[in-house]
């Protein structure tokens, strides 16, 4: 249903790359940089969406989809980095350069055949999508959570230091250049990797299915053994290795989500894993139990 709104919204050629099928998670957002002149894929019809991007290429990208390249000299000595060479992306790294998008490492280098990750992309296209964020102690933060204000987190990246792939990189720019908000979306806090004990709603939960384990907990107000284990769960969150992640499921509210996996009773754990296959369920008030059972699943 989200697709088809987004349809309605952008009317997209959809010239299709050889290598991106309907079923692809970045598909759509592939062929809006397609159609938008951004990308244009290599000379054999292919867009390669699951290749990591490095930071010259990525740059190249991102000021192709916000900014106008005037000049074209290949010419690194105006810029302060020490280590680009006479090539086809220093214009691009001179824009944003100049631009503030990025600024480089400690040692003066800029690394531009590095494959990017999500921390580093962050900053560079929430600066060159005009935000303004505060500076703070950790350098990428006011970068992520701006991401995450805006609902701009592909569910597909699974922690901070994650290498972004050509279709993450399509998937970021469609969702900040058209302001799309309705899409599923992670948060700092999932990609931290700490272990949560997050609030059900659907958009959470159709971004962690197929992307990472994470457990579906049913719980009822009413019922003393589930308020005992919430308790327990949120006294006791860090006994659980990270990436762990628990989803309160309202028992009474959830009826449709009770059917889709057979549950009949409060308190029981639907665990799944990375490609939202279910592991175990389990209907008990051990959480000893539960927690070796979700160390199997995430390891």
């Amino acid at each position: 249903m989200k697709i088809l709104a987004l349809f309605t919204v952008l009317p997209f050629a959809f010239l299709s790359f050889s290598d991106v099928p309907d079923e692809h998670p970045n598909m759509v957002a592939i062929d809006y940089v397609q159609d938008e002149g951004i990308v244009e894929g290599y000379s054999d019809g292919t867009y390669k969406p699951d290749n990591q991007i490095n930071r010259a290429e990525f740059t190249k990208i991102i000021v192709e989809a916000w900014f106008e390249l005037e000049d074209e000299s290949t010419d690194p000595s105006d810029m302060d980095f020490t280590d680009l060479s006479d090539d086809w992306y220093v214009p691009y790294i001179r824009v944003a350069y100049e631009a503030g998008l990025i600024d480089g490492y400690d040692d003066g280098s800029f690394k531009p055949g590095d494959n990017i990750n999500f921390v580093e992309a962050a900053k560079i296209i929430v600066n060159a999508s005009g935000a303004n964020v505060a500076s703070t102690e950790i350098w990428y933060l006011p970068y992520v959570y701006e991401l995450e204000n805006k609902g701009s987190i592909p569910p597909t990246i699974s922690s901070l230091d994650h290498l972004l792939t050509r279709g993450e990189m399509a998937e970021l720019i469609l969702r900040l250049r058209e302001a799309i908000t309705d899409y599923p979306s992670l948060t700092y806090d999932i990609l931290e990797g700490s272990p949560l004990y997050l609030e059900y709603s659907e958009g959470l939960y159709e971004a962690l299915l197929g992307n990472q384990p994470f457990a579906l907990y049913f719980h009822a107000d009413w019922c003393p053994t589930c308020v005992a284990i919430e308790e327990y769960l949120n006294d006791n969150l860090d006994s659980f290795s990270d990436g762990t992640i628990f989803l309160e499921v309202d028992y009474d509210e959830y009826l449709s989500l009770r059917q889709e996996y057979g549950i009949v009773t409060q308190y029981t754990f639907v665990i799944l894993d990375s490609v939202g296959e279910v592991t175990d369920t389990l209907t008990t008030n051990n959480v000893a139990w539960v927690r070796e059972t979700i160390n199997q699943t995430l390891n």
